[in-house]
């Protein structure tokens, strides 16, 4: 820009002329000892513009922000249970840990006790359930003993009836009275099996539905064992674990003896490997963006290609810009910030001005140009307007002078 200087006045002869006699005819009225100044003879200011050279440029409409690098493997580490204080944390923002490491330790109170206490409460339910199994065993093998002494009372029953049949037709006395006695001595030994079985049977009565009591003390195990299990869970609950390998992104700010939220998210970790860049929407031209569009990634000076992923839309306005950056340099690390462009049109090496340089009359638009000492509006035509730049289509040259104010 450089400023431009008119307006220089040129005094007429007969005004000069007219001011010496009146300085003259002025000056015998003061004393002889002083004598009267001239007035100083002062130009008009001169007017000043603010110019720019009209130059071609690329002119490029584009979407641009600034982005940072996101892990698009994260976790959220939270607790589920309400009334649970903080004993200790054990780890740092930006702190690598791997999987399982202890991130947040709470107070336990007596959930030890309690595990031990219930472990023992299982344990006696088991034995509930063996010495139901075992009275089973000996239930089942009663029955075995009362079927096989029917089965041998049947047979008896049949030599009896086979033995008195021989009797009956026996007429040797000597063999009548042998095999009398061997009636005998089988209707004894069936008196036996008799009051056996009776005993047995009456046994039997006594023994109350074994497998209702089997089921019972199964379920009573399975009982002590959820009740177990559930004080197992908030004791490992209390020591709050990695559940991936990463980078401590957010970590609640927590101290010792400090009540937590059910599910208030403690801890962040994001996995440094699998990375995407993710930019705020900012203004309206958001809207003019769609996923696929190719992205100008620039990091230190360096460019980098990618396209968009994801946009905010109706059901999640808030939702960030997400890019995909295809050949991520390995030095690129988490959290670390580029700057992204995405072109919607490019016009190259056309003539540009600034907007405000822009007069609008009736439906013309007008600038103005300094032609020399010459003032000139000339009537342009303008195209595309990027921020405070417009492209000037018809109207103007390179080189011309275009005043700005």
């Amino acid at each position: 820009m450089k400023q431009i200087t008119l307006g220089h006045v040129n005094f007429k002869p007969f005004s000069v002329a007219m001011s010496l006699v009146f300085l003259l005819s002025g000056c015998s009225l003061l004393p002889k000892e002083q004598e009267a100044l001239a007035p100083p003879l002062l130009e008009p200011a001169a007017t000043q513009y603010e110019t720019e050279t009209v130059t071609r440029i690329d002119l490029i409409d584009a979407y641009e922000a600034r982005a940072e690098f996101q892990s698009t493997n994260s976790a959220d580490v939270y607790y589920r249970e309400l009334g649970q204080r903080v004993k200790e944390v054990h780890v740092k923002p930006n702190q690598a840990v791997k999987k399982g490491d202890l991130l947040i330790e709470l107070e336990q109170d007596d959930l030890p006790f309690q595990v031990q206490q219930q472990q023992i409460n299982l344990n006696e339910a088991k034995l509930d359930v063996e010495s139901a199994l075992e009275r089973k065993k000996e239930q089942e093998k009663l029955q075995s003993d009362i079927q096989a002494l029917k089965n041998e009372m049947t047979k008896v029953d049949n030599e009896i009836k086979e033995q008195k049949d021989k009797i009956r037709a026996t007429d040797n006395e000597e063999k009548l009275i042998e095999r009398q006695t061997k009636l005998d001595s089988t209707e004894q030994k069936k008196l036996q099996i008799e009051q056996e079985l009776a005993m047995k049977e009456l046994q039997q009565q006594s023994m109350s539905d074994i497998n209702r009591d089997i089921q019972r003390a199964e379920l009573n195990v399975e009982r002590q064992q959820n009740q177990l299990n559930n004080y197992r869970t908030k004791l490992e609950a209390s020591l709050i674990t990695a559940p991936i390998s990463g980078i401590i992104t957010s970590l609640a700010k927590l101290q010792a003896g400090e009540m937590i939220e059910p599910f208030q998210t403690l801890v962040t970790i994001s996995d440094p490997n699998s990375l995407r860049l993710v930019s705020k929407p900012s203004g309206n031209r958001v809207n003019e963006l769609s996923v696929g569009m190719e992205v100008i990634v620039t990091i230190d000076g360096k460019e980098l290609n990618g396209e968009i992923f994801d946009l905010p839309d109706e059901n999640a306005p808030d939702k960030d810009i997400s890019i995909e950056v295809k050949d991520i340099p390995s030095s690129i690390d988490l959290g670390e910030r580029a700057n992204i462009k995405i072109i919607f049109e490019i016009r190259e090496d056309v003539i540009t001005i600034p907007a405000s340089a822009i007069r609008n009359y009736e439906d013309q638009q007008v600038v103005r140009i300094l032609d020399g000492d010459n003032l000139t509006e000339v009537g342009v035509q303008t195209g595309l307007k990027v921020d405070d730049r417009v492209e000037v289509i018809s109207g103007l040259e390179e080189g011309d002078q275009l005043i700005l104010r």
